[in-house]
């Protein structure tokens, strides 16, 4: 996996994801669910980053939200294919915490 920099990331945009995450999600206003799309982008950066180092990285607790946009991209299937080999040269795998 190719590890960008992260100002190349962060210049992504998908307003179909943050519109249908607004959708889900209707008590999040269109320009909070910009920034969170902004912030899945950095956490999967760090998580890439991380991922160098063989270390892992997960969401939990306030991070949880962060893992519901991200739910949202994996739906819009070929965006978020092309994101991941245009940004890692990869597939960037959703993987589950394990339990406890």
């Amino acid at each position: 996996m190719r590890l960008p920099p992260l100002t190349e990331l962060l210049t992504y945009k998908n307003e179909r994801v943050v519109r249908y995450f607004c959708h889900l999600y209707p008590d999040f206003s269109h320009e909070k669910s910009t920034q969170l799309f902004q912030d899945l982008l950095a956490w999967m950066w760090l998580n890439a980053y991380r991922q160098t180092n063989k270390r892992s990285t997960y969401l939990f607790g306030p991070l949880l939200i962060v893992d519901k946009m991200w739910h949202t991209f994996i739906l819009h299937t070929r965006d978020y294919v092309d994101f991941c080999y245009r940004h890692f040269n990869d597939y960037f795998h959703h993987h589950v915490e394990p339990a406890g």
